[in-house]
């Protein structure tokens, strides 16, 4: 006879921790319960058993200003004596240093540590990790945490953030605001009586209200550049209670796949890079005061298409599109909630149909291109901007047009398809392909090559009849 022990780990790695999130689980399906949230509404979720006392919550829903989010929520019953909740960390009592690596690898130290009945934390032999959530941000050299966290009653994080959950030594649980109430946590001999601990940067729900809404100014914000280039970003101080810059960080780079489809910090997870990147960080500033010269680039609103057949725009976001004449336009703004802004430089406003600039329209803020006759095939369509403070923006969209029109059509296309990474010292092969080559006088073609590989454009061949630059 033989007892599985189920563990929901919580791993002190890269993000907030998604624990006070949890009561969200309690109204999921719009039904009974009572929890409504300010800052988005869940329009489908399922509901798995992953283990006996540990369920999970997959929810799909709308933002309020309209975006498309999904959320994983996992609930774990700690009064079976088969659940076990844990906060762990990668080599957490090995030389002062502990683990900073991925959930996944966080998540198998656990699997071996817990069930190793050499190790003085063991708990069982069949101790099983099923869910994981990552908790708060950690010092870069020493791996610290930097929020509240105990593992088995000991201390090995900071009080850099506010509020945090926990198990107690009793078993019960608690959501704790460090500042307001850590003191009720204590025995009567002065001694912690929480257990285990996990740190969030942010209150998700206080008092069974949703405060998100409050939390998310302080979260930070991403900026997604899909062009190479100097990029300017700054950082509104004014809503932190203090910038921890000693052996840490404020700014974080992510990659994402050409489609979108995932993002991460290493280059060799990504089907999208074949080599390492270069980030250039230059002329840091602090600004003390709104009197400052305009730095920040011009925004764009959605882009949207029409056609001769459609009743209104649309959104533009990849679609296939059965028409080929098409228009385009999107609203372009200086930041409308920075008092030093210098207004939109007119003069600079160009549009791109692949990379060919085409003509531009400019009125009232709105950047447009009229009729235009595209062949079938994707299209990128790109809209640029700079504001009289020379600050430049661009934004760019794809369409796919399907339209039969028979349109002869000429594209540079990878002789091999399947090899979108290419490792050093390989030849690569492109061809250039025309549907009707009877027609074709000249071709003129650029190619953008990607500059985290070393290409050898001396040694560059080309076909009989062709010449390269």
């Amino acid at each position: 006879m033989f007892k599985q022990i189920f563990s929901f780990l919580l791993c002190v790695v890269l993000t907030i921790s998604l624990i006070p999130g949890a009561v969200v689980a309690a109204d999921t399906s719009g039904g009974n319960g009572s929890f409504v949230s300010e800052t988005h509404d869940v329009f489908q979720h399922t509901e798995s058993t992953l283990v006996p006392g540990v369920e999970q919550y997959t929810n799909y829903a709308y933002a309020k200003d309209g975006k498309q989010m999904v959320y994983y929520v996992a609930t774990a019953d700690i009064s079976r004596d088969d659940v076990v909740v844990q906060t762990s960390y990668l080599k957490q009592h090995e030389n002062g240093v502990m683990g900073m690596d991925k959930l996944i690898n966080q998540i198998a130290y656990a699997n071996q540590k817990y069930s190793d009945p050499s190790d003085p934390q063991y708990i069982s032999e069949y101790y099983n990790v099923v869910a994981g959530v990552n908790a708060s941000f950690y010092n870069m050299t020493t791996g610290q945490p930097m929020g509240i966290t105990y593992i088995d009653g000991v201390s090995f994080g900071t009080s850099s953030y506010d509020n945090f959950f926990a198990i107690l030594k009793d078993g019960k649980t608690a959501v704790i605001d460090y500042a307001k109430n850590i003191g009720n946590y204590v025995d009567a001999d002065g001694n912690s009586t929480i257990w285990q601990a996990a740190a969030g940067s942010q209150w998700l729900v206080c008092d069974g209200k949703d405060v998100t809404a409050g939390a998310a100014s302080n979260t930070g914000f991403v900026n997604p550049y899909q062009e190479p280039g100097w990029h300017y970003l700054s950082i509104d101080l004014s809503a932190y209670k203090g910038l921890y810059l000693h052996q840490g960080y404020i700014v974080q780079f992510y990659i994402s796949d050409r489609d979108g489809a995932a993002y991460d910090y290493y280059y060799n997870l990504h089907k999208s890079y074949n080599g390492r990147y270069v980030m250039y960080v230059d002329d840091i500033t602090v600004d003390y005061s709104d009197a400052v010269e305009d730095h920040d680039a011009p925004v764009f609103g959605d882009v949207t298409y029409a056609s001769t057949s459609m009743s209104d725009a649309a959104v533009l976001n990849g679609q296939t599109v059965a028409d080929n004449t098409l228009s385009f336009s999107t609203k372009a703004a200086d930041p409308p909630d920075k008092s030093n802004d210098t207004g939109l430089d007119a003069a600079t406003d160009k549009a791109y149909i692949d990379g060919v600039e085409t003509a531009c329209g400019f009125k009232d803020g709105v950047m447009s291109v009229s009729d235009a006759v595209l062949a079938d095939g994707v299209h990128h369509v790109k809209f640029s901007i700079c504001d009289r403070q020379g600050n430049y923006a661009s934004v760019i969209r794809t369409i796919n047009v399907q339209a039969n029109s028979g349109l002869p059509t000429v594209k540079v296309a990878a002789h091999d398809p399947s090899l979108d990474k290419i490792k050093l010292g390989s030849v690569w092969n492109a061809d250039v392909v025309a549907t009707d080559m009877q027609q074709v006088q000249s071709v003129v073609v650029d190619i953008d090559l990607n500059n985290m590989s070393r290409w050898e454009l001396d040694h560059m061949r080309v076909a009989p009849g062709f010449t390269a630059t």
